[in-house]
Formats: C-alpha cells, structure tokens, sequence
C-alpha cells in the first residue's frame, strides 16, 4: 500500500475531503519525521515504537578500485512492532494458512 491509497483510505473511512486527509497524513508524517530528528522516540501503544539507531563508522573499501575509504557514522530509524500489531498480524497470518489445502 502507497501513501496516496492510505489517504484514499482514510477519506473514506472517515468522509474527510480528499484533501483533508492528505493534509492530515502528511502533518503526522512530518511530526514523527521532527520528532526522530531531535533524537526521541516516538511510541504509539500497541501499534509500535520508532527510534534512531546510529550505525558506526567504519573503514570500508571502494570494490571497484580496491581503495580504503572512511564510511561516517549513519543515523537511521528502527521500527520495532507493538505487541497488539504483531498479534493482529500473525492471527492473520494463520487464518490464511488454515484456509490453504495440500
């Protein structure tokens, strides 16, 4: 799923305007981008928990010339599922297996 079928989605589920809804995607999607930025977390209770990590530098190698290169530390964002979401979609998961025959 794209952004722009969540925002479909959300249009209808909620008969905001289109727009409206766009605008409301877009804010929150902004405001966690803000948030990781500063460096904090952002936790939505059973839905998940979104964090920085920072992947260290290190010494690398350019494959096509052999050269050693320093490659800089690297901040990225981790997603780590909550409880009630792992549920969901492992219930889901397995309804769909029982309906496959062998």
């Amino acid at each position: 799923m794209m952004k722009p079928d969540i925002v479909r989605d959300l249009a209808r589920r909620t008969r905001l305007p289109l727009p409206d809804a766009q605008e409301s995607i877009n804010r929150i999607l902004d405001f966690l981008a803000e948030v990781l930025e500063q460096g904090e977390r952002v936790e939505i209770r059973d839905f998940g928990v979104f964090r920085l990590s920072i992947r260290p530098g290190r010494m690398g190698r350019n494959p096509r010339t052999g050269e050693t290169v320093s490659v800089p530390p690297t901040r990225y964002v981790r997603f780590r599922a909550g409880r009630l979401l792992s549920k969901t979609v492992q219930e889901s998961f397995l309804r769909k297996q029982e309906g496959v025959t062998e």
